[in-house]
């Protein structure tokens, strides 16, 4: 569910920030660019892990910022097919239901993957699922912890801030 993904990326780091120690500055430009993003064909980034070099200091003409060329590690949360996955029912409705894993809340599970029998029970402004198991009716509430089996990870890039 987790890895810890090596990345070289230049960072600038603007005037203002050079008053800080640069492992400090190079870190927080680090991760208010990418954590909670996603790096395509990585992952989402869930932390910094640690810097491991900072190199350079180059300053471009019109430009007062230092670019440093940073190699670091990133926690990355990348399920993989098959991993079971445990999280809380957000939302429902007749397209299927959304989880949150705590940190991650875009987990959604379509209508046509839930167990079945299923069906959903429209009420007033919102509805909930119901599963038909031997002869017993089985609700999904809202905020109730479910298990779920990934079948497929499709991460939508989150713009770079």
């Amino acid at each position: 569910m987790f890895v810890i993904s090596s990345l070289t990326e230049e960072v600038a780091v603007e005037p203002s920030s050079l008053t800080v120690p640069l492992p400090k500055a190079v870190q927080a430009v680090i991760e208010r660019n990418l954590i909670d993003r996603v790096v395509p064909s990585v992952g989402l980034v869930v932390t910094l892990w640690d810097i491991q070099s900072i190199e350079g200091g180059t300053i471009y003409p019109s430009d007062g910022a230092a670019h440093y060329d940073v190699t670091f590690r990133l926690v990355i949360f990348r399920p993989f097919e098959g991993e079971v996955l445990v999280g809380k029912l957000i939302r429902s409705d007749k397209t299927g239901v959304w989880i949150s894993l705590g940190f991650f809340s875009d987990v959604f599970v379509p209508a046509a993957e839930l167990q079945e029998p299923s069906m959903f029970i429209s009420e007033e402004g919102s509805g909930v699922w119901r599963w038909d198991y031997e002869g017993e009716q089985l609700f999904l509430d809202l905020f109730q912890e479910v298990r779920l089996r990934v079948k497929q990870v499709q991460f939508n890039p989150i713009p770079m801030r």
